[in-house]
């Protein structure tokens, strides 16, 4: 058992023009990009950063290439801690995409950053910017650190999964934050006293299967958790009983408190 607690162009001549752009804007995409489609693990972004940075992102510019074919976006970071590299208060690089004139590029794998955004970076010297793309740039809030295809996690399991790469120095400081958040969360995290009973017969209700799943009968298994931080309302919360096959099934939630819960097995 467990608790998961650009415009509008309306000539058919202005249409071709804007084909043509975009098969330029294409056909001249420095060959890193082609290579962004490689997963690449913590180890390995930390490793082939030159440079890697916690900071907030304060600006945001657009603008053409020299040869007027690409579309870069100049990011402005105010620093707060580096890991890797050097860098000063404020840190500037360029990513590909972005909005000048009304015409907006957005490239496949790059990563898109928002003014106030605090973010983790791991840079290097390619056009990318970013060390794999977008696979480079994290999001950091609320103790987390997420980004497209990874799963939210701790700030300090992050740390201690990249502190053994080449040339990360972790700061006391950045640590200090770490152990702080995880107390934070800690502390909130729901605790289980008991649960009771521990076995009993599970039955679908068979009048929900076909349009709602297997559902609960009322002859099935009532079982009561006690503990606390459960939250005063169930929101998204929910008890899941293991089906076998690391598949788990939902039970079905009878009452919902802080402290107390009671739920059906499921069929």
């Amino acid at each position: 058992m467990a608790i998961q607690a650009g415009r509008a162009i309306r000539s058919r001549q202005g249409f071709l023009t804007a084909v043509v752009l975009v098969v330029l804007i294409f056909l001249t995409l420095p060959h890193p990009v082609l290579a962004q489609g490689l997963a690449l693990s913590l180890q390995e972004i930390a490793g082939l950063s030159q440079t890697a940075v916690v900071g907030t992102v304060s600006a945001l510019r657009s603008h053409w290439n020299p040869a007027h074919t690409l579309i870069l976006t100049t990011v402005t970071v105010d620093v707060e801690h580096v890991l890797k590299g050097t860098a000063g208060d404020t840190l500037l690089f360029e990513v590909q995409g972005g909005k000048v004139d009304g015409l907006g590029l957005t490239v496949s794998g790059m990563p898109t950053f928002g003014v106030g955004q605090r973010v983790l970076l791991f840079l290097d010297d390619t056009p990318d910017g970013t060390v794999g793309g977008f696979q480079g740039r994290f999001y950091l809030a609320d103790g987390q650190v997420s980004r497209e295809g990874f799963e939210p996690t701790p700030l300090i399991t992050f740390l201690m999964r990249i502190a053994g790469a080449p040339g990360i120095r972790v700061p006391a400081g950045l640590w200090r934050e770490a152990q702080v958040e995880a107390s934070a969360v800690s502390a909130a995290a729901p605790s289980i006293a008991s649960i009771s009973p521990t076995k009993g017969a599970s039955h679908w209700d068979r009048l929900r299967y076909d349009e709602e799943g297997i559902g609960c009968a009322m002859d099935s298994t009532l079982v009561t958790i006690s503990g606390s931080n459960f939250g005063a309302v169930q929101g998204t919360g929910r008890v899941e009983f293991f089906g076998g096959y690391n598949y788990w099934v939902p039970g079905c939630v009878d009452f919902w408190s802080d402290t107390l819960i009671r739920v059906r097995v499921p069929g």
